[in-house]
């Protein structure tokens, strides 16, 4: 894990993290979900920890709303 989200493991809660990560891999088991489960925490390997300035955290409703 710590190979994967390398500094950010800083500041995320890794209980919180495995949780996720398990609810997340049942679901890809039975849906069709994108992005795919190999790319879903990307976002940590593109963006070094150290050079994060701010953080937008948001939900495409799309149609929904």
């Amino acid at each position: 894990m710590h190979k994967y989200f390398g500094e950010w493991l800083k500041v995320i809660d890794s209980k919180i993290l495995n949780t996720t990560l398990q609810k997340l891999d049942k679901e890809y088991k039975v849906k069709s979900i994108l992005p795919l489960k190999n790319e879903v925490f990307k976002a940590f390997n593109l963006c070094n920890y150290n050079d994060l300035k701010i953080v937008i955290i948001g939900q495409d409703f799309g149609n929904k709303l």
